[in-house]
């Protein structure tokens, strides 16, 4: 049973405790994997089911959804955990010229997403469940569009790879998550708050670089 299997399943348990039934009838899970997996196979059609999620308490809350920028037909894709990582200016700023000064890469030309489409009045502190529901959404983007090298920010590696690695210590590795080339990389809120790091960030953006003249 996947992790978002366990979460819907979790949450069905606990709406029938409160409705005061004590049984069910057995549950099916092949038949619950079909209609989880069951996502739209174009990105209009994904945007739109994800925009009427519901399946956790951040949709209550929120205040937008979003889905990704740039070019979501673009052969990178950039990943991090939730867009409040970049909600400082100055922390979208240093990305953008991680793109643009160093990798030579316009931000258009990417396609720019969060394992988290919700973006809430406040930020939440712990979300591991919210990640495990939300993520599908993710990797249908990912099988959808397809992409030659996926960067992912901070934890979103390990999120996406189902790992548990210090992000400081493999920045720069290259991995592959379902044959995509996949680079971890320190995520930029972290090295705008630690400028110290600032020159493991430049060689692994160099390391990257290397990757994309072969693409």
């Amino acid at each position: 049973m996947t992790s978002l299997q366990k979460n819907i399943l979790l949450k069905t348990l606990k709406q029938y405790k409160l409705c005061g039934i004590d049984y069910i009838e057995d549950i099916n899970i092949t038949k619950l994997n079909a209609n989880l997996k069951k996502l739209p196979d174009t990105f209009g059609k994904l945007e739109e089911f994800t925009k009427n999620c519901n399946l956790c308490n951040l949709s209550k809350d929120k205040i937008s959804c979003g889905f990704g920028s740039g070019n979501h037909s673009s052969e990178i894709f950039i990943v991090g955990v939730s867009q409040y990582q970049l909600e400082n200016e100055a922390v979208y700023t240093m990305l953008k010229n991680m793109l643009e000064k160093v990798l030579m890469i316009d931000m258009e030309d990417v396609f720019l997403t969060n394992i988290l489409k919700c973006t809430t009045k406040e930020e939440y502190k712990k979300l591991d469940n919210e990640i495990n529901l939300c993520i599908d959404y993710l990797k249908k983007q990912i099988s959808i569009a397809k992409p030659k090298l996926i960067i992912t920010m901070g934890d979103a590696f390990n999120y996406l790879l189902e790992k548990n690695e210090n992000i400081n210590d493999i920045s720069g590795n290259l991995y592959r998550y379902n044959n995509i080339k996949t680079i971890p990389i320190l995520h930029p809120q972290f090295v705008y708050k630690n400028p110290s790091f600032k020159q493991q960030s430049f060689n692994d953006l160099k390391k990257i670089k290397l990757i994309l003249e072969k693409l």
